[in-house]
């Protein structure tokens, strides 16, 4: 192919009208051929299909030659009347499927005699196309019996040729159920007109267990008519499968039909059904509201709604916003207000695509005053409110709403990331009502600009209560990152500290140096840690444990080994654990000598689970080793073993003795039955 690829377009041409013009003929190998059918006759289940794919790769070199493709054809009918294996013949006649001709019927015929044989001579004969094929399949079906005349009509059912309907016909009178059965499915497949009347006319005399399927096989014949331009039967056809005796799959699908059939009258149709239906097909209308055209306007639907159980409300609802009809608001909007829980959430939903500007209050109130469900659908609906001014309408409402209303437009302002709304947060952050105050310091962290930095500093410094510095230095250190120079978001925070005599200030602005981590702010906590004040000490210990990197690990293990302070040992320890924990790019071996040092520092169990817990996320045996030397706190043997646990994952393919010793350690101590499971699995693996 890559030497065909670099010849000239013309000579190309040439080279293949060549090819063709002599005759692929040419390339077909005879001796190949006949060699590979020997060995395709000897084939049984189960062995190797080299020669099978071989022969079909041969058997491609013959489709542009019709003289060479009827040659192979008679090989392979040769084959068939041989005493080859019934997987031979079965491939046999899959190949025959494909190349086969009107010449295969008689001997594909005999094959339907036997039913060994039966279903493969089928297989081809449902694909071969031609006269002598259909009389060959009516003439077996005449003396067939049991599975294989069944077997006969679904392939007369698959052919669906118009011929065929006749004999069909004749055995929808049959006395045995499975024939009828077959038949009544094959006359819906060849879906002509007499196919239909002659369904319709048994349809009376059927059993109670054969009705769906003559049912579903008018429906096939009405799909049938329909795609080959009788709209006109069609129609007639599928109102007939609408009667309210009917099952409701089959009246729904009749609906469907009618529909998609009569696209002129479509809105007529679903409109009547709304109207003048049982629940089953009104819901079925319901659904097929997304297959009109898109100028059809969904007023009229929406006006039908309170004629609805709440069932079909709801799907109605849900139907409307697939729409995006906006035409259909007041409908929604006053389905908010309806008796039933899952209409109003359905509705409140619906405002999603529904909705515009003047629903933005509506849904701020049903948020701030409704149960968790309502509140929910509400909050998700704001959010994703897309119509034009919505945003302007929730900075608008915000001015004059109050108490949870206003938290609720604050919140959507952080979900929508409205820049422009900053102004008015940093004044609801002043808000008499806390959650107010709160729901804003929280967005501002979203919204704010790097430049609206010193702002965030005021409000820190501002805030009424522990909840709301906890937030806005959580919300600082956010619009503090949005500075590119971590040196540079620092030195905001240092310049104001100084300036800072109040203690509660000083305390957050060092929280906030910690978040930070940058370079300048680290001799001004190591400082602090020094000051008179019992809290501020505490607040810088904090800070350094909050600190982003490892630079502090010292001054934090130097205050748990030294401090006369009891408070100051546990929160540097802690402290000094967590930076353990946090840097993944220390060495392993290091990581395991400092934990060995917490744990020799630790007095607590609280301190030593910690330990335990960022031992098993490493990945050495000194760190297996270490965890099983805190077997002799009686309170942790569980702790123990988890860690293990995860530290025995990683390792015993490469370390097996000493993993297991270390699960049957820590299992005789043990006492969580979901932890045993897990260790005794593990000691299962170990080998």
């Amino acid at each position: 192919m890559n030497n065909l690829r670099c010849l000239p377009v013309a000579c190309l041409f040439l080279f293949l009208f060549f090819m063709v013009g002599s005759g692929v003929a040419q390339t077909l190998d005879l001796q190949k051929l006949d060699a590979l059918l020997i060995q395709v006759q000897a084939y049984d289940w189960g062995a190797s299909r080299e020669p099978l794919m071989q022969y079909t790769d041969l058997e491609r070199a013959a489709y542009q030659d019709p003289a060479m493709v009827r040659l192979v054809e008679k090989k392979l009918l040769t084959l068939l009347k041989s005493n080859a294996s019934l997987a031979a013949k079965q491939f046999v006649c899959q190949r025959l499927s494909v190349i086969g001709s009107e010449a295969s019927a008689p001997t594909l015929s005999k094959m339907l005699k036997d039913e060994k044989t039966a279903d493969m001579a089928r297989y081809a004969l449902e694909r071969i196309p031609g006269k002598k094929i259909t009389d060959a399949l009516h003439k077996a079906l005449g003396s067939s019996r049991g599975l294989t005349r069944i077997g006969i009509i679904n392939t007369l059912g698959q052919r669906a040729e118009a011929g065929s309907a006749a004999a069909l016909i004749k055995l929808l009178n049959h006395s045995d159920p499975a024939v009828v059965a077959a038949s009544a499915s094959a006359l819906g497949k060849i879906g002509t007109l007499a196919a239909v009347a002659a369904l319709e006319q048994a349809l009376p005399k059927m059993k109670t267990d054969l009705l769906p399927t003559a049912l579903q096989a008018m429906l096939q014949a009405a799909d049938k008519l329909a795609q080959t331009g009788n709209a006109s039967a069609a129609l007639t056809l599928y109102k007939k499968l609408q009667a309210p005796d009917y099952a409701a799959p089959i009246r729904a699908a009749a609906l469907s039909g009618q529909v998609v059939t009569d696209q002129a009258h479509s809105q007529e149709i679903l409109l009547n059904t709304l109207q003048n239906a049982d629940d089953n097909q009104k819901s079925m209308a319901i659904t097929l509201l997304s297959r009109l055209p898109a100028e059809v306007k969904m007023a009229p639907f929406a006006a039908l709604m309170s004629r609805l159980p709440a069932e079909l409300k709801v799907q109605m609802l849900t139907a409307l916003a697939v729409r995006g009809d906006r035409s259909v608001l007041s409908s929604a909007v006053a389905a908010v207000g309806d008796a039933d829980t899952a209409v109003r959430i359905a509705a409140l939903k619906s405002l999603s695509a529904l909705g515009d500007a003047s629903t933005v209050s509506l849904l701020a109130e049903t948020a701030a005053e409704k149960s968790e469900d309502e509140k929910k659908a509400a909050q998700e609906s704001l959010y994703l409110l897309n119509a034009p001014n919505v945003d302007e309408a929730i900075m608008q409402a915000i001015g004059s709403a109050g108490g949870a209303v206003k938290g609720e437009l604050i919140t959507a302002v952080g979900e929508r990331n409205l820049a422009s709304a900053t102004p008015l947060l940093f004044a609801a952050a002043q808000d008499e009502n806390a959650g107010v105050r709160l729901a804003s310091i929280k967005v501002l962290g979203q919204t704010a600009a790097a430049g609206d930095l010193p702002a965030m500093i005021d409000l820190l410094l501002q805030t009424k209560s522990e909840k709301e510095q906890n937030e806005a230095v959580t919300a600082l250190t956010a619009v503090a990152s949005k500075i590119a120079d971590p040196d540079q978001r620092a030195e905001l925070v240092l310049a104001r500290l100084a300036q800072v005599k109040d203690e509660s200030g000083r305390i957050a602005l060092l929280r906030v140096l910690g978040r930070i981590g940058a370079s300048p702010g680290l001799p001004v906590l190591r400082a602090a840690l020094k000051d008179k004040s019992d809290e501020i000490q505490v607040a810088a210990i904090r800070a350094l444990s909050d600190w982003p990197g490892s630079e502090p690990i010292d001054d934090l293990k130097a205050i748990a080994e030294k401090s006369a302070v009891s408070r100051n040992q546990v929160l540097a320890l802690r402290g000094f654990i967590g930076l353990i924990k946090n840097d993944s790019r220390r060495p392993e071996a290091q990581s395991v000598a400092l934990f060995q040092q917490a744990l020799a520092l630790a007095r607590e169990d609280a301190e030593k689970i910690s330990v335990l817990s960022g031992l098993g996320e490493l990945n050495s045996l000194a760190a297996l080793e270490t965890a099983l030397g805190c077997l002799g706190s009686s309170g942790l043997h569980n702790e123990v073993g988890a860690a293990v646990l995860k530290l025995g994952r990683k390792l015993w393919s490469q370390n097996p003795a000493p993993v297991k010793a270390a699960v049957e350690q820590v299992l005789n101590m043990v006492d969580n039955p979901v932890l045993i499971a897990d260790l005794n699995n593990l000691k299962a693996r170990i080998k």
